[in-house]
């Protein structure tokens, strides 16, 4: 009954840049570099970064997205949190630090190296304002948060490699192609930033850059082509040292739990975990995680052991003060609709899904692409009680908004295309069948001609949209 429903990959993931500045840049562009530190590591940081983020360039998000108000308010807020925290990052490194034991030379200039980059990459999503608030507030969901600039223990080995900075400077290229919706494009670039390392390239650049190859292959041909270089991005993470290995391990996780390889998934969780452990994650950055726990046991068949799961990290959120709490208390909600259903529990599942749908549009409108899964739930939900007529509005509706968004080949649209012909061969098989053999072709070509989903496919095929004996 959950066809094609699934849920947040995280990956196109916003990374640290190796650069430093303090320059006061245009109004919504990303400040120049800063020159080369002096003696004293802080002297070419400024005290706060009111040139980048301040009360105008604040309201100037919320009124560039009148109809995601919600979602820019949120996308505001999470970056009020960033900004108040790099000020206290910059007390703690400068005024703090050197008075303890902790101190020296090196880490004061390996700190204001990292605040410089934080400070550019904040630079960067304010530059981005005008895109999508939901892709925007994934994106600040996965940043590394300044605080670990002034924490010894966490800070990177080096922020001065030139590869590396070469490398982020074609992310953020490809981070425009992506929201232009050039996909083919940004494929063909990332292969070509891969292709273009040299042997000697270090561990980050290659982590980078093989990360953005399989971040554009999952987005426009699926898990079968993009797992070697999202693993490939992992390991580079990892050998430098790199906080964003536990994104790249959490987010492969949730893609492969996607696609029904559950084997594998439970052992990049393990990954995800252990890299967590090394790390003071965010209250959101918990409550996903301990999703990906759950949605392997749900898809195990320990369905009421994934609503605890889920329960338990939802009350958790709740007694956190997290600017991404509203977003990832949706996030939850729309799992814990998916193992209702799963669990046979199909009102309470239904209600969930309606809910989520409702806090979807209120923060994002009523077209945007991100409610697809959403109709889905509550399209799926109605199916489940018997009421094809009340589904095929949701299923129809969460197709139309992936042709209007999505790449003909991506794998999402097959599911809606997949959804949408199971609500319709309740009613009308004939009319069915186009729709069943086009979503087939998307997934076998997306996810192999044997996965699970490709199975279950031509099951459901045979199954509604043959002429009944």
């Amino acid at each position: 009954a959950t066809a094609g429903a699934v849920g947040l990959v995280v990956v196109g993931l916003a990374v640290a840049s190796s650069r430093g500045g303090d320059a006061a840049p245009a109004a919504g562009a990303a400040p120049a570099p800063a020159p080369p530190l002096a003696d004293d590591p802080c002297a070419g940081l400024p005290a706060a970064v009111d040139d980048v983020w301040s009360p105008s360039t604040r309201d100037g998000v919320i009124a560039a997205h009148p109809r995601g108000a919600g979602a820019a308010a949120l996308l505001a807020d999470a970056i009020d949190g960033l900004a108040a925290e790099w000020t206290a990052a910059r007390r703690r490194l400068c005024t703090e630090l050197p008075a303890t034991p902790a101190w020296s030379e090196a880490l004061g200039a390996a700190g204001a190296a990292c605040l410089a980059s934080r400070r550019e990459e904040l630079g960067r999503l304010v530059a981005l304002r005008d895109r999508d608030p939901a892709g925007l507030t994934r994106i600040v969901g996965s940043l590394s948060w300044p605080s670990s600039c002034a924490e010894p223990s966490e800070l990177p080995a080096s922020q001065t490699d030139p590869a590396v900075a070469r490398v982020e400077a074609a992310l953020v290229e490809l981070d425009r192609l992506a929201a232009a919706g050039d996909e083919a494009t940004r494929l063909t670039q990332a292969r070509a930033l891969v292709e273009g390392l040299a042997p000697d390239a270090p561990p980050l650049a290659r982590g980078l850059a093989e990360h953005a190859l399989g971040s554009a292959l999952l987005a426009h041909k699926g898990m079968v082509e993009a797992y070697d270089h999202l693993r490939a991005g992992f390991f580079g993470f990892r050998a430098a040292g790199s906080p964003q290995a536990f994104d790249a391990a959490s987010g492969l996780c949730d893609a492969l739990a996607a696609a029904g390889q559950l084997d594998l998934a439970a052992e990049w969780l393990a990954h995800a975990q252990v890299e967590a452990s090394r790390l003071a994650l965010r209250p959101h950055n918990r409550a996903m995680l301990a999703l990906l726990g759950a949605r392997i046991r749900g898809a195990r068949g320990d369905h009421a052991g994934a609503i605890a799961d889920v329960d338990a990290a939802l009350a958790a959120l709740a007694r956190d003060d997290d600017p991404l709490r509203a977003v990832t208390t949706l996030h939850l909600t729309s799992s814990r609709s998916i193992f209702l259903a799963d669990a046979g529990r199909f009102e309470e599942s239904l209600a969930a899904a309606r809910e989520v749908l409702a806090g979807r549009e209120q923060l994002y409108g009523p077209a945007h692409p991100d409610l697809i899964g959403d109709l889905f739930n509550v399209g799926l939900g109605e199916l489940d009680l018997g009421r094809p007529e009340a589904a095929l509005p949701h299923l129809r509706r969460a197709r139309l908004l992936a042709d209007a968004h999505l790449p003909r080949d991506a794998v999402m649209r097959g599911y809606a295309l997949w959804n949408e012909a199971l609500a319709l061969g309740r009613t009308d098989r004939p009319a069915a069948r186009p729709l069943f053999d086009e979503a087939l072709a998307i997934v076998v070509a997306g996810l192999g001609e044997d996965s699970a989903d490709a199975v279950q496919l031509r099951a459901d095929r045979a199954k509604w949209s043959a002429r009944p004996r």
